[in-house]
């Protein structure tokens, strides 16, 4: 087993470990790249089906095509989507740095979510 594929097990290990003892749980989805690999490797894990919802956190910002993207492949993995919005800009804190207040803003719609939900566990995909 080379390099890719010890991660990939361990990566679906964990997936497995985390629904198995965190209810409810959710993904992360932000339709990058990394959010891309995390669900795929849901899918892997558990047959080619998730079974806990995704979540995207939209900040308004994406390109028309991504959203076109979440749209199609929720229906065609059949995706359990958890949709919240970021607060708006107004909202946070104007002494911070833009950076840091654009992340604020993607903190708190995540806080809600997790809230609005009851959820115990979030999986996020970091790179490596």
């Amino acid at each position: 087993m080379d390099d890719l594929d010890q991660l990939e097990a361990q990566s679906i290990f964990i997936l497995r470990e985390a629904y198995r003892k965190l209810r409810p749980l959710s993904l992360l989805w932000s339709l990058g790249k990394d959010s891309n690999v995390m669900v795929w490797l849901a899918r892997k894990a558990f047959m080619g089906r998730v079974p806990f919802p995704v979540m995207h956190v939209d900040t308004g910002k994406k390109f028309p095509e991504m959203y076109a993207f979440r749209e199609e492949y929720t229906k065609r993995w059949n995706l359990d989507l958890m949709l919240g919005d970021c607060p708006p800009v107004e909202e946070i804190d104007p002494s911070l740095p833009p950076a840091a207040r654009s992340a604020a803003r993607k903190t708190a719609g995540l806080a809600s979510l997790i809230e609005k939900h009851k959820l115990r566990g979030v999986i996020a995909g970091i790179r490596r």
